[in-house]
């Protein structure tokens, strides 16, 4: 599979990748005691997509998840109940490429 974004949580605690098999996937740090390095663990797997996810966005406050797909679509992922969907956005007539927050976590701006 491959891998099209990864992108780190506004707090930090999380990093989001998307691929090309339809997944949102959500990591977390993994530490050992003893050790300097750190890994991560997949802590949930967010399905909903008919195809590739091209792009993430976090909300400002990490209450949010957009995720970008060929199949036209936006989903927003409530973050504080993963793997709850909390919509579709289907007006998009082509792929959606790119999806970002306002500053202040209010809307969505889209890229297709």
């Amino acid at each position: 599979r491959c891998v099209n974004c990864v992108r780190w949580s506004s707090s930090g605690q999380f990093l989001g990748s998307a691929s090309d098999d339809k997944l949102v996937m959500i990591w977390g740090a993994v530490r050992y005691e003893g050790s300097e390095s750190e890994s991560y663990k997949c802590l949930h797997i967010l399905r909903g997509h008919d195809s590739d996810v091209l792009d993430l966005a976090w909300s400002p406050d990490d209450s949010y998840l957009a995720s970008s797909s060929i199949d036209n679509n936006v989903i927003v992922w409530n973050c504080r109940n993963f793997p709850e969907k909390l919509t579709t956005l289907k007006g998009h007539d082509g792929m959606v490429k790119g999806v970002v927050w306002d500053p202040i976590g209010r809307y969505l701006a889209t890229l297709r």
